[in-house]
């Protein structure tokens, strides 16, 4: 398994809108991915909790393999997730983790 996760800052829109029901309307467009991307297992996005950090939210998601992550990123439902997202998030930083741990 490979968790793909991406923080970014909230734009003046998002905040114009109202933080939560964006970080609602985000989730749910992700959570709708979850079964019709092959390979995407889990998915969601969350405020950032930590006071000090410069990103307001956080992408989780879990694919089965690395391999997986490029097609989602091409494919139309994640584009279409990040076009709704447009406007909302700027200044991604995105990193990916394999979760099993060498012994």
């Amino acid at each position: 398994m490979i968790r793909h996760m991406a923080l970014y800052t909230l734009t003046p829109k998002a905040h114009d809108e109202g933080v939560r029901q964006v970080v609602a309307k985000l989730d749910q467009s992700v959570k709708n991915m979850v079964g019709r991307v092959p390979g995407l297992l889990h998915a969601e996005v969350a405020l950032n909790q930590a006071p000090d950090s410069p990103h307001d939210l956080l992408f989780y998601s879990e694919f089965e393999r690395a391999e997986d992550i490029p097609p989602y990123l091409a494919s139309d439902i994640h584009q279409s997730h990040a076009d709704m997202g447009d406007g909302y998030v700027e200044n991604k930083e995105g990193v990916d983790v394999k979760s099993s741990v060498a012994k």
